[in-house]
């Protein structure tokens, strides 16, 4: 069973932004996977997170219900924000800066 949380990111209000869908542990799922759970959920965008290797910085996969997405700053804000909530990432005064990758580039992501 896969675990997973939906995030209402760009909102202070529950239930009034872009749903997305993030699966903080994707790593024992292949593309063909997320792309029907993509499907199934049907929000704009689902993102998988996938270990770095090597110590590097965790790989986000995204899927919409039609296929695979570009990173857009709302999916990396949600990814971010559920690896935060789970320990993955310190937050210090209320701020957590942190890097992602998607495609092998580099995102560099800031939570407030």
């Amino acid at each position: 069973m896969q675990h997973y949380k939906i995030v209402d990111v760009f909102t202070h209000q529950a239930f009034s932004g872009a749903q997305i869908t993030v699966f903080p542990d994707a790593s024992s799922l292949n593309d063909e996977q997320m792309q029907s759970i993509a499907k199934e959920i049907n929000h704009s965008e689902s993102v998988f997170v996938l270990p770095g290797q090597a110590n590097a910085t965790p790989e986000l996969k995204i899927f919409s219900p039609t296929g695979p997405r570009p990173a857009g700053s709302h999916s990396c804000v949600a990814a971010a924000y559920v690896l935060a909530e789970g320990g993955h990432f310190e937050f210090t005064e209320n701020n957590c800066h942190t890097q992602l990758t998607h495609g092998g580039a580099a995102l560099d992501i800031s939570l407030h």
